[in-house]
């Protein structure tokens, strides 16, 4: 077995790896040294009795969650009452697949498993970056093709940006599932860009089965003219998803708790307490409209905007990219729950599109503005109200959303022959 094992690692190259991680390495650092600080701070906090407003962390809802599934009872999972009265948590809301991944969890301590689950998700983090700046470089982005790492490329300072911001400490601290989220989503791009959509569009229905942040994207991607190929995303994006059907076919119960939850759980009364960083509660505050209605607008006019502007798209790599990038910027604007640990899905995106857009604008003030958002959530460490970051996000975003289509229109995001 050790030899076989020692075999496979001759075979992989590792030297873009070893690259990946000289030229990231301070960025690195510095993210782990961030991950070592907030995972102690939570476990010395929480074995010393301290408990976070409202409850433990996240991490805490999804090990539990998966207990209570697995070792309790099933239709326990979305009872709000009972994971308040038995764990002291916010009720669990999403979809149950992704709990068998948890379930291995639930054989340590929860603090154990919380430090194990940090870690994972800082090598996940690693290997976001990694897989961005292959992107990069399939695009023709890359100032040294031969080393799509270097700091000589544009697109560095935009992906080290992703290792060092504030989200990335939050993102540990409340043990949430960002990282994955994001690898999966950047892979199922990678993946087109090579041609296996097949690959791509199942990776991309993995990051679904987690959070489903992706729902924009494949909205983008199934507008396809070619039948065949229309049918063979909607069937590989759906099969990860049918580990969810499945158990919700087979206990209907289970799904009836599942949507009643979540539609609760889409009440302004949550939003009011804990403000989101989203554009959409930002118009619902500014105008006192119903949160619901915002999000049915604004979903609706993002879907349409995406349609619209598909048709400037030259050739099948174009409407790839910009599929990917508007899909999930489209979310974080309609969307009315956006958190700061969100944004670790969003980023290596934006790292992408402002590459783009420096090419074209050349604008000096285009990275000031790519930190802007990020280093607003900073404020939220030092306990400013939330009310009064969320002007300065919220419409950071609208603005980021308005630029992405307009470099969209004007070349199409990519060359007509990358590299």
């Amino acid at each position: 077995m050790a030899g076989a094992v020692r075999i496979v690692i001759r075979t992989i190259n590792l030297k873009p790896f070893k690259q990946c991680a000289k030229s990231f390495r301070v960025p690195i650092m510095i993210n782990a040294i961030m991950l070592v600080c907030m995972v102690s701070f939570v476990v010395i906090n929480q074995l010393s009795g301290f408990v976070f407003p409202g409850g433990r962390n996240d991490y805490q809802i999804y090990y539990y969650a998966a207990r209570t599934f697995f070792n309790v009872d099933p239709l326990r999972l979305y009872d709000a009452a009972f994971f308040q009265a038995a764990y002291n948590l916010s009720p669990y809301r999403y979809f149950p697949a992704e709990l068998v991944f948890f379930y291995p969890f639930t054989f340590m301590d929860s603090m154990q498993s919380y430090v194990v689950f940090s870690v994972i998700c800082f090598f996940f983090s690693l290997a976001t970056i990694y897989t961005s700046a292959k992107i990069l470089g399939i695009l023709g982005m890359a100032t040294d093709a031969s080393d799509p790492f270097s700091k000589k490329n544009s697109s560095w300072k935009y992906l080290a940006m992703f290792f060092m911001v504030a989200f990335q400490l939050t993102n540990y601290g409340m043990g949430q599932l960002s990282s994955y989220v994001a690898f999966f989503s950047v892979l199922g791009l990678y993946f087109f860009l090579k041609g296996n959509e097949m690959a791509g569009s199942i990776m991309v229905g993995l990051s679904i089965v987690f959070k489903p942040v992706a729902i924009f994207i494949v909205l983008f991607l199934l507008m396809e003219r070619d039948i065949k190929r229309l049918i063979k995303r909607v069937f590989f994006i759906a099969l990860p998803l049918l580990a969810d059907a499945i158990i919700f076919l087979v206990n209907l119960d289970l799904l009836r708790s599942f949507i009643a939850l979540n539609l609760n759980e889409l009440g302004l009364s949550r939003f009011v307490l804990d403000p989101s960083l989203s554009f959409s509660y930002f118009i619902s505050v500014l105008f006192q409209l119903p949160t619901s209605y915002v999000f049915i607008a604004a979903t609706g006019a993002c879907a349409i905007a995406g349609i619209l502007l598909l048709r400037k798209s030259r050739d099948s790599n174009q409407r790839i990219v910009f599929s990917f990038i508007f899909g999930m910027a489209s979310f974080f604007i309609a969307q009315p729950d956006i958190w700061e640990t969100q944004l670790l899905y969003l980023y290596p995106f934006l790292a992408i599109a402002f590459t783009f857009m420096e090419r074209d604008f050349k604008k000096p003030l285009l990275f000031y503005s790519y930190t802007a958002y990020p280093f607003a959530c900073v404020l939220l460490i030092f306990e400013v109200p939330r009310i009064v970051v969320i002007p300065v996000v919220a419409i950071w975003m609208f603005l980021y959303y308005i630029a992405i289509a307009k470099a969209h229109v004007k070349n199409g995001w990519i060359p007509a022959n990358p590299v």
